[in-house]
């Protein structure tokens, strides 16, 4: 079996079971070498999908006898980051916290 050229690949991120962004086969590796695929989604809080199981699916696109695509030191990073409300909120209970120590600062003297 002699086999040239590379078969292609898709890689989706999964949010509870559905695809919410892919790579779709955007890297062509050389012979014997490995290419990093990344990319990013930024969704907010009011999203469907938010809060759901993430998951990752590897994808030959010509997945035919003998020819295989190798996937190597997959993984997921997935990181919080807070909207502007929870900005604001996150202030005013501090400040709150504040007021109330200090109030009680006055108390103790």
């Amino acid at each position: 079996f002699v086999f040239t050229g590379f078969p292609g690949y898709r890689v989706d991120l999964l949010a509870g079971g559905q695809v919410i962004a892919s790579d779709n086969n955007s890297l062509l590796p050389s012979e014997g070498t490995f290419l990093t695929s990344q990319f990013s989604l930024s969704i907010g809080a009011s999203h469907v999908l938010a809060g759901q199981a993430l998951g990752i699916r590897l994808v030959n696109l010509n997945a035919g006898p003998g020819i295989e695509v190798n996937f190597d030191h997959v993984r997921l990073d997935a990181t919080a980051i807070p909207e502007p409300a929870a900005f604001a909120s996150l202030f005013g209970a501090s400040t709150l916290v504040m007021a109330i120590y200090r109030r009680r600062t006055r108390v103790v003297r």
